[in-house]
């Protein structure tokens, strides 16, 4: 469950990338609306329960 400080960074976070969409110019409208769109299909995703994904390990070797 996130926290409310959790939930006003995202809030803001939102906010301003909505306000730096909206000043590209022409398209700005646009891309602001995709922006709410796929924060607003966030919102009601997260209330469906979602799988943890658990560790698989590979097979190959890490690269360092």
């Amino acid at each position: 469950m996130p926290t409310k400080a959790g939930r006003f960074r995202k809030a803001r976070d939102v906010g301003i990338a909505i306000l730096s969409a909206l000043s590209q110019g022409v398209n700005g409208p646009r891309y602001a609306h995709s922006i709410l769109s796929a924060y607003i299909a966030a919102q009601g995703s997260q209330s469906q329960q979602l799988p943890v994904p658990s560790p698989v390990r590979s097979s190959q070797p890490r690269i360092r």
